[in-house]
């Protein structure tokens, strides 16, 4: 059997298992019509919808907001999370997800591997927000508005991973003000940078002070052959994530992530110019984003770079940058790499 008739072979499988999934929860699909129309949301069989891992899946326009209208964002389109806690539920090995009685909500599917809604969340960076106390902190998060899941006995998907955070012992205060920028190596070719850098181009640091607090800045922008489809439109995925250090009390203040959609253009001109547009000291994004996450509060180094680790999931440069060097992980395959290409 050839690869193209396995594919096909897995792809009609799947679809079967969609036609017997949504076969087998007719009813309870039937009892979450009847509970949205309270709400006069007006759903049918085709809002409804299955998927490995999952679950059944309720797809609709900001259900999220019309079946909970108690909830509310902040300005930045994020959600108080301490508010969320009190109204919904986690549950262990549910990372993500937040439970009422008949249905669960989401993180936001930028989150998931690949920012693909489908995929399970992204090493491990939800996983510890979960877990995470915070009860020293406002913080908040952005979450998937326009889908529920609605079997919430379900089975529910686990993926092992290696990805950890980076080491770190420098002494925030005696970091230089000014911009790093790291590449992944040249003689990596589209398939290698894929496996060992997440499809990453470049990873731009920048850190700059004013009066007493110290600012960290930090830009991921992948390989061009990674793009997200945004109502029709094509866009150029850039992780950022900013910190505030407070030099007096040695803890940082402020920590917050978006990633940021950039057209063709943009995407070319940004990632030669990086932080090089900053303007006052503050890197200014004119481009469209979607703000992720935001932790106000004393928050820790430790905690910090925990937390940046694994928002920029599977891209090496970012433990390259926090411990100096290549990771020890990344050693054995470079060395393969430049071994068959006969680079010494």
């Amino acid at each position: 059997m050839d690869r193209e008739e396995r594919i096909k072979r897995h792809l009609a499988y799947l679809a079967q298992e969609k036609a017997d999934e949504l076969e087998k929860n007719k009813s309870l699909i039937k009892a979450f019509i009847d509970y949205c129309k309270q709400f006069e949301i007006d759903l049918n069989s085709s809002n409804f919808d299955y998927q490995q891992g999952l679950g059944i899946l309720c797809n609709s326009k900001d259900i999220v907001l019309k079946i909970n209208p108690e909830i509310t964002t902040d300005k930045e389109g994020l959600f108080d999370f301490h508010h969320l806690l009190k109204t919904y539920t986690k549950k262990s090995f549910s990372e993500g997800a937040l439970f009422a009685d008949n249905y669960i909500i989401f993180a936001n599917s930028y989150y998931r591997r690949g920012f693909y809604e489908n995929n399970n969340f992204a090493p491990r960076f939800i996983d510890h927000f979960w877990r995470h106390d915070f009860q020293e902190n406002e913080v908040s998060l952005a979450l998937d508005l326009n889908r529920v899941r609605i079997d919430t006995e379900g089975p529910i998907l686990i993926e092992e991973d290696t990805w950890y955070g980076a080491n770190f012992s420098e002494n925030i205060a005696t970091i230089k003000d000014g911009v790093t920028n790291l590449r992944p190596p040249q003689y990596l070719n589209e398939f290698e940078l894929d496996f060992v850098f997440a499809s990453a181009f470049a990873l731009d640091v920048y850190w700059y002070s004013y009066e007493k607090i110290k600012v960290f800045q930090a830009l991921e922008f992948k390989q061009p052959n990674v793009t997200i489809k945004i109502e029709g439109n094509s866009y150029f995925p850039v992780r950022y994530v900013h910190a505030e250090y407070d030099l007096d009390k040695e803890t940082f203040r402020h920590f917050d992530g978006a990633i940021q959609f950039y057209t063709e253009a943009e995407y070319y001109e940004r990632r030669e110019n990086n932080f090089n547009s900053k303007v006052k000291g503050e890197y200014q994004v004119k481009s469209m984003s979607k703000k992720l996450f935001k932790i106000n509060g004393d928050f820790s180094v430790d905690d910090w770079i925990k937390f940046t680790s694994h928002f920029f999931a599977k891209n090496p440069l970012i433990l390259e940058y926090f411990e100096g060097k290549e990771p020890d992980h990344l050693v054995p395959y470079l060395e393969a790499f430049k071994k068959e290409k006969g680079i010494t």
